[in-house]
């Protein structure tokens, strides 16, 4: 399949990803509530429930990948010379703020839903563990070099029009940092998120150290073409440690009253610093 086109995925997903998943995730949720039922054999083991969640939360991973996919993404339309239109085109803004409201309530809003405690306990998973492997696909999908290139390019070529590698970050952050605006406690599931995400942002800002000839950049070109701008060459470098001083300062003005959150904020606010002193 085609990287950066939502168009070309391992399913049918009809021509809206976000509608198709969250159809998919109506139907998984009726399969979790009769999984135990079932997988249940009289006189055998757990391993048939353990192979079925497992296959269940793979389900849902397709379905988050399917929908990250639409960020940055560029549909592909093969076409002759003889043939109107454009063989590449950038999907549109609107449909990359679906996908992202979309990861907001599926999968960045804690999906408890999953985690059956009485499954969970007979197989013997972490249900934080669960969540940090899902999250993690979009977070992985929608930091990527590749995206973010994108996302620039997009605005290079749209202008005002783009959804832009600042909106991303906006949205990620208004989805990821909910508790600090409205100054609520952050629960566990929440906190691994928030840590996850800001472990990214600094990967980005400081990447661990490649063989010279590996370096990454945002070009497109096939076999042989010229390298494309390197991460420092760009606005991703710029908008991340931007996003990392506005997420400290929020962190800093946040009043937390319980002592997990407050550890929790006051731990972010030292890595962030320590990552943005080490650019210096």
């Amino acid at each position: 399949t085609n990287p950066d086109d939502p168009h070309s995925q391992n399913e049918d997903l009809s021509d809206n990803a976000m509608k198709a998943s969250d159809y998919g995730i109506k139907n998984l949720k009726v399969i979790l509530a009769n999984l135990k039922t079932w997988t249940k054999q009289p006189g055998e083991s757990y391993d048939e429930l353990q192979n079925m969640y497992g296959q269940l939360t793979t389900q849902y991973g397709r379905y988050i990948g399917h929908v990250a996919k639409n960020i940055g993404g560029i549909y592909e339309n093969p076409k002759t010379v003889d043939q109107e239109g454009l063989i590449y085109e950038r999907t549109p803004a609107a449909t990359q703020k679906e996908a992202m409201e979309f990861l907001n309530r599926q999968v960045f809003t804690t999906p408890r839903w999953l985690l059956d405690q009485s499954i969970l306990d007979n197989i013997g998973e972490n249900p934080m563990n669960v969540v940090s492997r899902l999250q993690g696909i979009a977070l992985a999908r929608l930091t990527s070099t590749r995206v973010m290139g994108n996302l620039i390019a997009a605005e290079a070529t749209d202008g005002v029009t783009a959804y832009k590698i600042s909106d991303l970050f906006k949205d990620l952050n208004g989805a990821i940092f909910t508790e600090l605006k409205a100054g609520t406690p952050i629960d566990v599931y929440r906190r691994n998120l928030q840590k996850a995400y800001v472990e990214k942002l600094i990967s980005i800002v400081n990447p661990p150290a490649a063989p010279a000839n590996a370096a990454q950049t945002f070009g497109r070109g096939g076999s042989g073409a010229p390298a494309g701008l390197s991460a420092n060459q760009t606005d991703a470098i710029s908008v991340v440690k931007g996003q990392l001083r506005e997420l400290d300062k929020a962190i800093k003005a946040n009043a937390a009253t319980d002592s997990l959150t407050k550890y929790h904020l006051e731990d972010l606010s030292d890595r962030i610093e320590q990552a943005l002193d080490a650019k210096k």
